[in-house]
C-alpha cells in the first residue's frame, strides 16, 4: 500500500497533505476535536480536526478501511470498571479479529495476527 500511496500522490498536494498531517490519523476518535476550526495553510481554509481526517482518507479507499480498523481496536481496548461493558468490548474485539483478511491489504494483516497471538496464546 505504502508504495502505490507513494507512487499515486508524489509531488502532488495530497502526497503533502499525507506527509504533512498522518499523525492526524493515529488519534483516537473519542479524542478528535469536532468545533474548533483553525487554519490549515496547505488545505487554505479554516478546518476541524475531523473535517482533515475525511479529507485524507478520502485520497485513497485503502487508507479509508486502515483507518478504519485502526480506530476500531483502540475503540474495543479501552479498560471499564463496568463488567458487561467490559464484556462487550472483549467480543467486539474478538469479532474484529476473527474477519476474513483475504481482502484486507497485506500491511495490517500481519499486525492483526500478531495480536492474535499475543492474545491468545500467552
Amino acid at each position: 500500500m505504502a508504495d502505490s500511496i507513494r507512487n499515486l500522490f508524489i509531488k502532488n498536494k495530497r502526497y503533502k497533505h499525507l506527509k504533512k498531517y498522518w499523525k492526524r490519523l493515529q488519534n483516537k476518535t473519542s479524542d478528535i476535536n469536532y468545533d474548533r476550526r483553525y487554519w490549515c495553510p496547505s488545505f487554505k481554509d479554516y478546518l476541524t480536526q475531523s473535517e482533515i481526517i475525511n479529507r485524507l482518507l478520502s485520497y485513497h479507499p485503502e487508507l479509508r478501511q486502515g483507518y478504519d480498523c485502526y480506530q476500531s481496536s483502540p475503540r474495543v481496548l479501552d479498560y471499564s470498571e463496568n463488567s458487561t461493558v467490559q464484556k462487550e468490548r472483549i467480543e467486539a474485539f474478538q469479532e474484529l479479529l476473527s474477519l476474513d483478511l483475504t481482502d484486507f491489504i497485506e500491511q495490517h494483516s500481519k499486525p492483526i495476527k500478531n495480536i492474535k497471538r499475543k492474545l491468545f496464546c500467552s
